[in-house]
């Protein structure tokens, strides 16, 4: 991180598995998350906040006897999809979003791979580029014949499988 912008009497910051900041006094407790923070300029980044600090008349105060780094409203830290995307991705992990979208990309993903293997995409059997293009070919001609016989019969659930629409 900026280095001009820690101080070097705190101690370091450690992450949990889901990519989000612990408490630097007791590592078992995370920080609290406080919103993006999408400032001109800057890249957006969302921030953390001490987990013992609560907003009082507009101002953050901890009730930590002993604030880590000697400030009323406690230690802030910020995380950023620049820091690792993968960690990162724009969504905090485990919260509710995260599950619901979580849910959806795991069905696209089964798709995708549904959709990738009978075209010779997905597992590559040859490595001859003209066979590859053949079986390409081949493996989008049958889908669409598929599409096609599945609509002339009314059977719409049949569009993505040719075995039970042969059967």
């Amino acid at each position: 991180m900026n280095s001009r912008n820690s101080n070097p009497n705190l101690p370091p910051i450690k992450y949990n598995d889901d990519g989000g900041p612990l408490c630097s006094k007791d590592s078992s407790v995370p920080m609290k998350p406080n919103g993006w923070s999408r400032e001109e300029g800057r890249i957006e980044r969302f921030k953390w906040r001490c987990p013992q600090a609560k907003l009082i008349k507009g101002k953050w105060v901890t009730s930590c006897d002993n604030p880590c780094n000697g400030k009323p409203c406690g230690r802030v830290t910020f995380t950023s999809p620049a820091m690792d995307k993968r960690m990162y991705p724009g969504v905090i992990r485990g919260s509710d979003e995260w599950i619901s979208d979580y849910k959806i990309r795991t069905v696209v993903e089964k798709n995708i791979q549904y959709l990738k293997e009978p075209m010779a995409c997905g597992n590559l059997k040859t490595r001859d580029n003209l066979t590859i293009k053949a079986d390409l070919y081949l493996a989008g001609i049958t889908q669409l014949i598929t599409v096609i016989l599945a609509d002339k019969i009314h059977e719409h659930k049949y569009i993505r499988s040719l075995k039970p629409l042969i059967a």
